[in-house]
Order: C-alpha cells, then sequence, then structure tokens
C-alpha cells in the first residue's frame, strides 16, 4: 500500500498548486467521457488534473486525501510505495520519468487496406498520407519476412525486437539503423534457414 503519510505531508502543499486551464470545455468534456483512470503531470510529476474516471476510483477506494489529487506528486508516490504493488509502482514512475525526459520513442504503424504490390497487376491502388513527420524521425518499411524470421525454436524475430534496435539506434544514420536490423535478425536465426526474403527500406529524416 501507499504511504499514507506521505500522501497527507504532500495534499497541504494543494494550495500553491496552479490549475491547468483547458482549451475549452470540450477538452474536459472528452477527458471525462474517458472510461480509463487519467491524471494529467506537470515535468516535475505533480498531478494538475484527473478525468471523472479517476475521481470515481478515489472516492470508490476511499483514498487518502482530494479524490481528484491535485497536487501530489505521483512520482514521488510511487517511489513510496511498499508492499506487494512495490515494483509495478516503481516501473510505472522510471516509465513516466522516461516520457518526461525525451528518452521514449514514439513508433506509428503506417495503416492500409488493399492488395499487397506485386501480387495482382490489375489490382487498383489506394493512397494514402501522413503528415505531421519531423527532422530526426524514422520511417521503415520491409517484407513481412522482416519481423517473420524465425529461430531454430520456431520463434518469430517479431515488431518489438526491430522497435528495440531502431530505439537503441535512434541517433544513427539510415544505412546504420538498417544494418543494425539486419544484425540481430542473423543473431536471432543463428543456423536456422530464411523462409521468406527479408527486403528492408529505412528513411532518416534530415
Amino acid at each position: 500500500m501507499c504511504n499514507e503519510e506521505y500522501q497527507q505531508q504532500h495534499q497541504e502543499g494543494r494550495p500553491g498548486i496552479a490549475p491547468l486551464h483547458f482549451s475549452g470545455s470540450l477538452a474536459k468534456t472528452v477527458l471525462n467521457s474517458l472510461s480509463a483512470n487519467i491524471a494529467i503531470l506537470d515535468e516535475h510529476g505533480v498531478i494538475l488534473e484527473t478525468n471523472q474516471a479517476w475521481r470515481n476510483y478515489a472516492t470508490a477506494n476511499e483514498m487518502e486525501g482530494s479524490d481528484d489529487s491535485i497536487g501530489v506528486n505521483y512520482l514521488a508516490l510511487c517511489d513510496a510505495t511498499t508492499g506487494k504493488e512495490t515494483k509495478y509502482a516503481h516501473d510505472v514512475a522510471a516509465g513516466i520519468r522516461s516520457v518526461i525526459k525525451g528518452e521514449t520513442k514514439e513508433f506509428l504503424e503506417l495503416a492500409g487496406s488493399g492488395m499487397a504490390l506485386g501480387v495482382d497487376k490489375h489490382c487498383r491502388f489506394e493512397e494514402n498520407r501522413m503528415e505531421g513527420f519531423r527532422r530526426g524521425g524514422i520511417i521503415v518499411m520491409g517484407t513481412d519476412g522482416v519481423w517473420e524470421a524465425r529461430n531454430e525454436r520456431g520463434r518469430m524475430f517479431g515488431l518489438t525486437a526491430i522497435y528495440d534496435v531502431i530505439r537503441h539506434k535512434s541517433a544513427a544514420g539510415a544505412v546504420d539503423i538498417m544494418e543494425a536490423i539486419f544484425g540481430q535478425i542473423k543473431k536471432f536465426r543463428n543456423a536456422a534457414e530464411l523462409e521468406d526474403d527479408v527486403t528492408l527500406l529505412v528513411v532518416k529524416l534530415t
């Protein structure tokens, strides 16, 4: 359980917390319409706003302090957690700190419908557009043989492994990223033969 004394101590600092101003009532309505418990934190981990689901949960579970938790340092609260939930709370805090520091990289999958290229020459293809790419962004496209490459035990390489390589090599150039992915696939496969073609295109926006 969380340290109740710590919660009470940090609730006393509540009057000094500046309220979060939404751009309009619609933003708050949308936030409250979500079923997940949501808290908005500042760069120090202090809760600035919560939604109705969060407040309902706090009330139902008789949490210490105000049900909106505004003014509570959520990171410090996670750090102070003891008992069987300790590891989970510490992992949550580590994840949030990673986001605050900008260390967490976001991955978006380019989605579209229709036939794969080269399967049917008479097929009509649709055009899809994605905007908002920034300098330093990385675009990776490949055949399914890349993430479906298997090792000697029959396990697939998987998309998560590709994400890990991209995250680790995000500061490198396109060629280095591509070679790193191929290198990890080769290491993962060991002596297993490729069952499909492995084609990869990596673009680094500069």
